[in-house]
């Protein structure tokens, strides 16, 4: 697609100005103001720039991002504006995550891909969600399984990850071949949506930690306040494991 500067962070401030007072006049055309693009996409690579590119909101000087090692991390700020942020960190996570498949079939997958439909994928989650036969699929909508088996995603980077979890395995085989199989296995998943812990910790204060059975927030309730705060989410496993 080539998309450059999508945030317009590059232009200066007269131009808008400009801009502005041209289309004071009502001339019937459509407005001036427009996105500057190119026809070369932006180096996600070696770019400094990049985060501040993105997101000029949460980066207004121009400084910081990931690659600045003398910067803090942004999630450790005083201001809650990045842990909030309804893409920041899903686009973060997701930075270096790529689709692998076999160049032989690259083109007849990326066709496939195009020709999916969101309804057929919302059909097809609900058919599986109610535990249906997938024989009872159509053909167009079983061909999603088809990709799944020639799409892998790169993502072992991404904790909870299919990827990272075989990562994790093969690691354990490793060590089991040259250490022999372990006499104790300890295995702790917990979950910070039902947990008062969680719920002190995300900021509701109405939560008495020191009753037996603590009153939480209603189940919808739990998931919404960890979906907007996954930050809190990682630190409450850090405090518990």
């Amino acid at each position: 697609m080539g998309v450059s500067d999508i945030e317009s962070v590059k232009i200066h401030g007269g131009t808008f100005v400009a801009l502005a007072l041209n289309n004071l006049v009502k001339s019937g055309k459509k407005p001036d103001v427009v996105i500057f693009h190119g026809n070369q996409p932006v180096n996600k690579y070696n770019n400094p720039d990049l985060m501040m590119g993105m997101f000029p909101t949460l980066f207004p000087f121009g400084i910081g991002g990931f690659k600045d090692a003398e910067w803090p991390t942004a999630l450790s700020f005083h201001s809650q504006d990045f842990r909030y942020h309804n893409a920041f960190i899903f686009r973060q996570a997701h930075l270096f995550t790529h689709f692998a498949i076999k160049s032989d079939r690259f083109d007849h997958v990326a066709d496939d891909i195009a020709s999916i439909k969101p309804d057929t994928i919302r059909v097809v989650t609900q058919h599986l969600e109610h535990e249906e036969h997938i024989q009872d699929l159509s053909s167009e909508q079983q061909k999603l399984f088809t990709l799944l088996g020639e799409v892998k995603a790169i993502a072992g980077k991404i904790t909870g990850s299919k990827a990272s979890k075989i990562f994790y395995q093969n690691k354990i085989r490793v060590y089991v071949g040259h250490f022999e199989l372990f006499h104790l296995f300890s295995m702790a998943n917990p979950a910070p949506t039902h947990s008062p812990i969680f719920q002190f910790m995300w900021g509701d204060k109405t939560v008495d930690l020191d009753a037996r059975y603590p009153r939480i927030a209603e189940y919808a309730q739990q998931g919404l306040q960890l979906a907007q705060d996954p930050v809190t989410g990682m630190d409450f496993f850090d405090f518990v494991v």
